[in-house]
């Protein structure tokens, strides 16, 4: 071939990837900016912007220069770039001193790298517990508002007599008993438990109070543990404000939707991290030790590759009005899909 032909056929299979490549984030752009109480400021800022995009679409050379993205996030990106060299938590935990902010580009995702092992994550939240957690009453804003938000969006559901629902980060239990019942299985992870019995057994006490059978682990979630012990799948999975405490979303969730029941449902709320915040920093309020920064956008990324669906979002700026401009918290619900992409697969 001439060098004029092969040039021809580099640049034409080149727009042809940055083509897919656009489209695809175009397609989940469009779906997110679909969603109730969703504003272009919200979300990564700067999505549509192709040259970029291109740059990251191609393979990564084998170097120390490239960071490899969350797994599931690579067919859109494949390297990270640092934004932040230092976690800004390193005041509190010297394990965060060594570790900096990452960015995956045209994803919204912000990760802390490199990732805690789940041995240093528990040893992290064992010892800086008194700081993170606070119990709440049944009657408490956030605790009403997720309730009726479920409830509106899972009644298929929870109108299943027996039903397995798992909380990661449950603290008391308050929000996972009201979901209990004769015949159903509470199960709660709650890694600030610290190894106390009593505080294991008094949460315990309470799940099964509503006559449902009972299981807490003073751990994070674990799927041996779950089929161990409850040998069934999952009808309703709960977090709140626990997914940016995690380091590894991917695996997460993808672990989550082989012990999913077809027709369950996974809550999640998480702070309405947007890309300025975790650039900057300014204005932050709490968030101790979070590892991860899912923006509503690289949430809705994230759960398609593991294999589930949309189901419904609303937008909070605080337990008792709706969001305005994006709102503080987001609250959403997604499905096991039908006919789920899973992470190995291209998108």
């Amino acid at each position: 071939l001439s060098r004029k032909a092969l040039l021809y056929i580099l640049v034409t299979v080149g727009n042809a990837r940055h083509a897919k490549a656009c489209a695809i984030i175009e397609r989940h752009r469009l779906i997110l900016l679909s969603l109730p109480g969703v504003h272009h400021s919200t979300g990564y800022a700067n999505v549509n912007h192709g040259p970029y995009v291109r740059t990251h679409m191609a393979t990564p050379r084998a170097n120390a220069s490239c960071v490899p993205c969350p797994a599931c996030l690579s067919s859109i990106s494949q390297c990270g770039r640092q934004i932040r060299e230092v976690h800004k938590d390193c005041r509190v935990s010297k394990l965060l001193c060594t570790r900096g902010v990452w960015e995956c580009p045209a994803t919204g995702f912000f990760w802390t790298y490199p990732m805690l092992t789940d041995e240093q994550l528990g040893g992290l939240y064992s010892n800086h517990s008194g700081g993170m957690t606070r119990s709440l009453s049944s009657t408490h804003p956030r605790i009403v508002g997720q309730y009726a938000f479920i409830t509106q969006h899972a009644h298929e559901q929870l109108g299943r007599q027996e039903l397995v629902v798992v909380e990661i980060g449950c603290n008391q239990g308050v929000l996972l008993a009201m979901f209990g019942g004769p015949g159903r299985t509470l199960v709660c992870f709650e890694h600030s438990f610290q190894s106390s019995p009593s505080r294991m057994a008094s949460v315990k006490a309470s799940l099964e109070a509503t006559g449902s059978r009972a299981f807490v682990f003073d751990s994070g979630f674990s799927v041996h543990t779950l089929q161990a012990s409850v040998g069934r799948s999952i009808d309703l999975f709960l977090s709140s404000h626990v997914l940016e405490h995690l380091p590894d979303l991917c695996s997460f969730f993808a672990n989550l939707f082989i012990v999913m029941s077809s027709r369950g449902a996974v809550f999640s709320e998480i702070p309405n991290h947007s890309a300025k915040i975790v650039r900057t920093l300014r204005g932050w309020r709490g968030g101790l030790f979070h590892i991860s920064y899912p923006t509503p956008r690289s949430l809705l990324l994230i759960m398609e590759q593991s294999g589930f669906q949309f189901g419904a979002m609303r937008s909070l700026n605080s337990y008792n009005t709706t969001g305005i401009n994006g709102g503080l918290f987001r609250s959403m619900l997604f499905r096991p899909a039908r006919h789920a992409h899973r992470w190995e697969l291209d998108v």
